[in-house]
């Protein structure tokens, strides 16, 4: 598989970070390590504006993907003491 350059990578990762992912599984679906944004931050200051515009405006996106993807959405997580993932009380 050809190498992608450079510019076409950091538009795959705002295009997952404008899908409502985090940063981790957006670095993960580009192929690029979390240090590598992180350099991507730090030198390129273009890719920072575009990064944190694109950020703030997909927050709904991302609440939504984060319950969407967590283990219990929304129910109480199991607490393992036999009391049939209910709680106890006092």
């Amino acid at each position: 598989m050809p190498l992608l350059n450079q510019d076409a990578i950091k538009a795959d990762f705002l295009r997952h970070i404008g899908n409502g992912m985090p940063k981790s599984a957006a670095c993960k679906l580009s192929g690029i390590c979390r240090e590598t944004f992180r350099n991507w931050r730090m030198r390129d200051v273009e890719f920072l504006k575009a990064f944190l515009t694109i950020w703030e405006n997909a927050f709904e996106k991302r609440a939504f993907y984060l319950w969407d993807n967590h283990p219990f959405k929304g129910r109480r997580p199991p607490t393992g003491k036999g009391s049939g993932g209910k709680p106890r009380f006092g």
